[in-house]
């Protein structure tokens, strides 16, 4: 004995199931490895190489404000990178531009970047729209000093370094006694990301 669904039944679950996969695909990133992370929190290079589109030891050269008539949504604000060591999709010795949306730079959240200011910066891949940010936020940029050293306290020195691939770089992760937090070589951070990108 065959059973009849109602019309209205069956159209009122397609709906719903549309309704559903249109919702859980709103949800979805364009990139996986773009996913939000905590701004506070400290990653792996591993960690960190794998949501980055864009990898770099550079000092910035040029910031660009957006013009004021722009609308809010396609305000962008351009900065200008002189590389000096590129590690990925970026060549040591050019100039790379970089393009934040420009909601991050809200007066209340203080200079993102500094005319000459030395840094390493992890960028997500530029959008459709040509847009990027650090990885991360905060966690995906490292304040380079005029003695090439990246300033780390120690719990996070030891969550950079704790890839299985990096293990023989501990004898390498001398403190500067001059700091008052400890401090890693721009060469020994680099060198460890050119192994973690190269896998």
């Amino acid at each position: 004995m065959s059973t009849k669904i109602p019309i209205r039944g069956c159209l009122l679950l397609v709906k719903l199931v549309w309704i559903a996969s249109l919702c859980f695909a709103i949800q979805q990133p364009d990139d996986p490895l773009q996913t939000a992370l905590p701004a506070n929190s400290a990653f792996s290079l591993e960690e960190l190489s794998q949501r980055a589109g864009i990898i770099f030891a550079g000092t910035v050269a040029k910031i660009e404000m957006p013009a004021e008539s722009l609308t809010e949504s396609t305000r962008m604000v351009h900065i200008t990178f002189r590389v000096d060591d590129g590690i990925l999709n970026a060549n040591s010795g050019e100039l790379i531009k970089v393009s934040e949306w420009a909601g991050l730079w809200r007066p209340s959240a203080g200079q993102r970047y500094r005319l000459g200011e030395r840094l390493l910066m992890f960028y997500y891949r530029p959008s459709a729209s040509g847009s990027t940010s650090p990885v991360g936020g905060a966690a995906g940029r490292f304040a380079i000093s005029v003695r090439d050293q990246i300033h780390l306290t120690a719990e996070h020195k030891q969550l950079l370094f704790r890839s299985a691939r990096l293990r023989g770089f501990e004898p390498e992760l001398n403190t500067d006694p001059a700091d008052k937090q400890g401090s890693v070589a721009l060469t020994t951070v680099a060198r460890a990301l050119r192994l973690v990108v190269a896998q």
